[in-house]
């Protein structure tokens, strides 16, 4: 066969599979539809097929978004879905990890051995109801997806995840503690469960702001809620009853004259409208915490009388 010959036999078989899964085939799904080893062979010395991992192929020079996560899954088969991390920052529950960093799969416990840039979780088979398919790719639900992050994050960290799915409704509290119920005896489900009894887990978006619900714990200031809506407006922290706000400013936060101008222009409605607003620097934080406690504590109405 010539060498036209061969990329017309193959090309459409490629292309068709590739359009589907984010620029990546499987040499396996190749030789299913038809193609010979040997043409397989032929388009991987042309530069047709680029090699990702073992029998997977990036169809032609350029990455697609989401190549990675689609070569992992080709790279073990039908069963296996993305999870853990991976499968928590493509749900939103956290932050994307920096850099390539591994792509998660949640594997049969028989399966094979590693590949370079696949961090493998061998759990068996995810059950279908914990299971999904998001953008082509097989990835757990999120809250199959908080359970499995319990068993990895720090407390802190897994707490603002459970807050950012239940704020956004990616995940609801009586499906994930039936979930909890099912995974009881998995590592880190005791955290999430306690996390589920609380009134509400607090989510921040700055080392500031996890500085500030630190302080306010170890103070026994709480009953607050974190980035609530108050008016049109998002504020950092909340005491809803007392009709306390903490507007927290972080180290890298530099404000310009419109952004200085707003914010007042903010607090003034707020004030307007009943509320007592704390604004709360880093360097307070970090230099005068027993200050910033004491604000806070005043505005509550702790220690003197109780606001009214």
């Amino acid at each position: 066969m010539t060498d036209s010959g061969v990329r017309v036999a193959i090309d459409p078989i490629i292309n068709e599979l590739a359009a589907r899964q984010h620029g990546v085939v499987a040499r396996r799904q190749l030789v299913a539809a038809g193609v010979t080893p040997h043409a397989v062979r032929h388009s991987i010395r042309k530069g047709r097929l680029v090699l990702v991992h073992r029998g997977v192929y990036r169809v032609g020079p350029l990455r697609a978004p989401l190549e990675r996560y689609a070569a992992a899954l080709l790279a073990f088969g039908p069963e296996v879905v993305l999870g853990f991390t991976t499968a928590g920052a493509l749900w939103g529950l956290i932050d994307d990890p920096p850099g390539e960093s591994p792509v998660d799969v949640i594997v049969p416990r028989q399966a094979r051995s590693m590949r370079k840039g696949i961090r493998i979780h061998r759990l068996g088979a995810v059950r279908e109801g914990e299971r999904t398919v998001r953008n082509g790719l097989a990835i757990t639900k999120p809250a199959r997806s908080l359970i499995d992050l319990a068993n990895v994050l720090p407390s802190r960290a897994l707490e603002n995840a459970l807050a950012r799915g239940l704020r956004d409704g990616i995940v609801q509290h009586s499906r994930l503690e039936r979930l909890v119920d099912r995974h009881s005896t998995r590592r880190g489900v005791r955290r999430l469960r306690e996390l589920l009894r609380e009134d509400e887990p607090a989510m921040t978006r700055s080392h500031a702001e996890e500085m500030f619900l630190e302080l306010m714990r170890d103070a026994d200031l709480k009953g607050f809620r974190t980035n609530a809506r108050v008016k049109r407006y998002e504020v950092d922290v909340l005491w809803e009853h007392e009709r306390v706000i903490a507007e927290i400013d972080g180290r890298e936060f530099h404000k310009s004259s419109d952004m200085f101008e707003s914010d007042r222009k903010r607090d003034s409605v707020l004030v307007g409208a009943g509320y007592t607003v704390l604004r709360v620097t880093y360097k307070q934080l970090n230099h005068e915490p027993r200050s910033v406690i004491g604000r806070v504590a005043r505005a509550l109405g702790i220690g003197g009388e109780r606001r009214r």
